[in-house]
């Protein structure tokens, strides 16, 4: 029928969301999206995250929440949805939207058997500077070391209490910056 036959020019579909006109991205952003599927979604996620990096900065926000969304929707389990969560999430300019971080929190924590896994990977994009400043990625990783910081120092091989205290206040924000109405909030 016709989605098979829309199928057959996934690939053109693709390529149209690189089109120089902005308009043609878009439409061609909405097709793919609704052409996903289980079987088809990773090798669409790893091909739009591949471009996520070079296209035009304008689109990058979209393009990451479009990505964001279909992840969410088509990821098998909670291991293969924080992979690519992470490597959309890690793209200067994405900006992802804070739902879609929320969503990964409770997905992966739900997950006890790859939660050491997130944790870790996480620790090491705070450790290593490698969080843009522009998207969710600092918080959500900041929560997750926070809250299972025991078990990532517990884990074979994993950081000292005082690398992960560095690395947590490393990040802290200045003395002041939070507003002194906003501090209790700030801390529940």
């Amino acid at each position: 029928g016709a989605p098979a036959a829309v199928q057959r020019h996934r690939a053109t579909v693709v390529a149209c969301v690189r089109d120089g006109d902005a308009s043609i991205r878009r439409r061609a952003l909405e097709l793919v999206c609704a052409l996903a599927t289980r079987a088809n979604a990773a090798a669409l996620t790893k091909e739009l995250t591949d471009y996520l990096a070079v296209t035009d900065p304008d689109f990058r926000p979209e393009l990451a929440g479009r990505l964001a969304t279909l992840i969410a929707a088509h990821a098998t389990d909670a291991g293969s949805h924080f992979d690519a969560w992470l490597r959309v999430a890690a793209t200067p300019g994405a900006a992802l939207d804070a739902a879609h971080a929320r969503r990964l929190v409770v997905l992966v924590s739900n997950a006890p058997a790859v939660c050491p896994r997130v944790v870790g990977e996480l620790f090491a994009v705070l450790h290593e500077g490698r969080c843009p400043d522009d998207g969710p990625l600092r918080g959500t990783a900041l929560w997750f070391v926070g809250e299972y910081a025991d078990a990532l120092v517990a884990a074979p091989g994993g950081p000292s209490p005082d690398t992960v205290a560095a690395v947590l206040a490393s990040y802290a924000a200045p003395a002041g910056a939070v507003p002194a109405g906003d501090r209790a909030a700030a801390l529940t």
